[in-house]
């Protein structure tokens, strides 16, 4: 059995929330902005694209049943 920790709604849209406003900053630097900035415009603009590879496919699974609880099973 897994069990969750409980979490407040502060806690839980914190980060969706901060990359929602680093993203929509990148959009407006992208929209105003020329040269050195468009750089921190692209990047920031990339983030959700990159929080989102990281969790896909590069971060371990935290909820995956341990090895010993398999063995326990059998």
């Amino acid at each position: 059995m897994i069990r969750m920790k409980h979490q407040s709604l502060t806690q839980i849209f914190f980060w969706p929330a901060v990359i929602a406003v680093i993203s929509l900053a990148g959009l407006i630097f992208a929209l105003v902005y020329d040269d050195g900035l468009e750089i921190v415009a692209n990047a920031a603009v990339a983030l959700p694209v990159a929080v989102a590879f990281y969790y896909y496919y590069l971060k371990p699974d935290r909820q995956s049943t341990p090895k010993s609880a398999l063995k326990n099973r059998q």
